[in-house]
């Protein structure tokens, strides 16, 4: 019961800045790692690098966890604030569908990273893919990682009428998180 009046009376912190940190960091991650395989690709070093871009590709795990983590922490921190009991628009503050979404795409760039790495070092003559499919599938890749770290790429603000001030429950984000209205 205090701990109630306390929350009602002295609003507990929010960890909106640590959630979105976390999700753009493991956006950037990703998505350079896509580009890296892709320039890597295009510049024909598939056999000197497909190891390491495996070794990177089951390191976001550790990204993801953290990731998943701090927006796990955000969303605790708007269920117990009292301010924010009032505004139904916690999902889109605290990026839980964005990091969703990057999870399944960390899941396809392992794969992917795993495909390369085992078509690398793969003796038999006829697994090896195709020098014309990998130049193409280098610029595939290279966009692909492009759009990643765009989809959490924050735009210029422009105070914009009706967003919340710094510290609010609205979303006082002007990015447009997948499965949210503006």
């Amino acid at each position: 019961m205090v701990g109630i009046a306390v929350n009602a009376l002295v609003l507990p912190p929010l960890y909106l800045d640590e959630s979105d940190s976390a999700v753009r960091g493991l956006a950037h991650d990703i998505g350079a790692l896509l580009r890296d395989m892709g320039a890597g690709l295009a510049e024909r070093q598939l056999a000197a690098h497909a190891r390491t871009w495996l070794h990177r590709a089951r390191n976001l795990e550790t990204r993801l966890t953290h990731a998943e983590e701090q927006v796990r922490q955000a969303d605790e921190s708007l269920r117990w604030n009292t301010r924010c009991v009032a505004h139904a628009r916690r999902r889109d503050v605290t990026y839980g569908e964005a990091f969703r979404a990057l999870r399944g795409v960390s899941l396809q760039v392992r794969g992917i990273a795993r495909t390369l790495a085992d078509n690398a070092h793969d003796d038999h003559a006829d697994h090896h893919l195709g020098q014309q499919f990998l130049d193409r599938y280098a610029e595939t890749l290279e966009l692909a990682g492009t759009a990643v770290q765009g989809f959490v790429a924050p735009e210029p603000a422009t105070g914009t009428p009706g967003m919340a001030p710094r510290g609010g429950c609205a979303e006082r984000s002007t990015v447009p998180w997948p499965g949210t209205r503006p």
